[in-house]
């Protein structure tokens, strides 16, 4: 099989707009098939224990083993997936975290007013659950343990395999341009200026659906400039129907864009209980250096 080009993401690591972002470079450049994936092995509520989601989660895996495709976004990875991919043959992906804390609060008013319900009936249950809170703090409390899936895939996660390049939501928020260049860098592109010569092996790619591989007889060929459009299509403002990065919509899915924004919400209480269930991998992460926060 041919080398597998794989997002990794998680829930509320702005993994739309990384997806959007990928699969559209991927498809500028002809390359493909591609695969959107959003399952994992443990999902919130202990959902991965109901049907129909056990059966759901046995044909994903046999997806991820079987199927063809070259570009992948799994939403929602963990080493379970990863180590089926590993066994298809060549991989080469990147894999993009968050600060828990921004993770949480994200995802609080996500389920609560924001989320979707047509591909994950626990959001459902947990918007239930969260509609019945009496207030915010109790809310983020409760939202800790609905969590606890997505933060153990993260905490479990491999940091140090080669064929994987690590970087996290608030590098792509501040210079997404050259995150991404240095993201499609490892993957194997080539990132030049814009030129005539460059402009006709994509369109040849695109015309004929040939593999930018093949169209160029050599690396995939993404321009910068071409990739500043696609940015610059998928930018905050673009998805917030106008509102800058920093100004809060809490019933919009593209709430607020920002990093650091668990400052804003977490009491005492929630700080407290945040820190004895992920304070240290807060500070393996490198998001602190103590639990003095």
């Amino acid at each position: 099989m041919s080398m597998v080009l794989t997002y990794f993401g998680h829930h509320k690591c702005a993994s739309q707009y990384i997806k959007a972002v990928f699969l559209q470079s991927t498809s500028a450049l002809a390359i493909g098939p591609a695969r959107v994936d959003y399952l994992s092995t443990h999902l919130p509520l202990n959902f991965h224990e109901k049907e129909p989601y056990t059966a759901a989660i046995d044909d994903f895996h046999d997806r991820l083993l079987h199927q063809p495709f070259q570009v992948l976004c799994l939403t929602n990875a963990d080493m379970d997936s990863l180590a089926l991919l590993e066994m298809r043959g060549a991989l080469r992906g990147f894999h993009v975290i968050r600060d828990l804390r921004d993770l949480l609060v994200s995802a609080y008013f996500s389920h609560l007013f924001s989320h979707p319900m047509n591909q994950y009936n626990w959001i459902a249950e947990a918007r239930q659950r969260l509609s019945a809170a009496p207030d915010l703090e109790a809310g983020l409390l409760m939202e800790i343990e609905i969590d606890e899936p997505i933060f153990q895939d993260i905490i479990e996660w491999n940091y140090d395999n080669p064929n994987i390049y690590e970087t996290r939501y608030e590098i792509l928020v501040k210079d997404p341009l050259d995150e991404f260049t240095r993201i499609f860098s490892f993957l194997g592109f080539k990132i030049p200026t814009f030129g005539l010569n460059v402009l006709g092996k994509m369109i040849l790619g695109r015309t004929f659906h040939i593999p930018s591989s093949q169209a160029s007889l050599g690396p995939p060929i993404l321009p910068r400039p071409v990739l500043q459009s696609i940015l610059a299509k998928n930018r905050f403002e673009q998805k917030s129907e106008g509102r800058r990065a920093g100004e809060e919509n809490a019933h919009h899915h593209y709430r607020k864009g920002i990093a650091g924004d668990w400052k804003n919400y977490f009491t005492p209480k929630v700080s407290a209980a945040f820190k004895d269930r992920y304070g240290e991998m807060l500070i393996k992460l490198g998001y602190e250096a103590n639990l003095d926060w």
